[in-house]
């Protein structure tokens, strides 16, 4: 099976790392440091999931980011998971209400993390492999 192309917005290049490093096996994780940057690879690349932190520098934070690309319409069906380490009840309920499927607390379980991504996806997303 080919892999899926995935898109994890993330600031600190240590995470965007690690989660590269545990995701490797099932898909490609394309990176972006900002929500600008992200949304920049979105209208370009085949994408068929985005995780994405909640605090992030530049204009928008991860919620605002997930409100972007749920007003997008050719974005609109893509699946969006929150990954913080700011996991409270609070941030958790605006990240839903913004769109998000699903949200995960810091620090991640890098053996889970695949096959919770795979799960998302065969409920909210597109199964077909990103073009080469």
């Amino acid at each position: 099976m080919e892999k899926r192309k995935i898109l994890y917005v993330e600031d600190q290049a240590p995470m965007r790392e690690l989660m590269k490093a545990a995701l490797r096996k099932e898909f490609i994780v394309v990176e972006a440091a900002s929500v600008e940057e992200g949304l920049d690879i979105l209208r370009k690349e085949a994408i068929c999931l985005v995780l994405m932190d909640i605090n992030l520098p530049g204009g928008m934070n991860g919620i605002e980011g997930t409100r972007a690309i749920r007003s997008t319409p050719e974005l609109q069906h893509l699946p969006v998971v929150v990954i913080t380490a700011y996991a409270h009840d609070e941030n958790r309920r605006a990240c839903l209400e913004a769109g998000c499927v699903d949200f995960i607390g810091k620090p991640i379980n890098v053996r889970e993390i695949g096959g919770r991504l795979t799960r998302i996806l065969e409920l909210y997303g597109k199964s077909e492999p990103a073009p080469e």
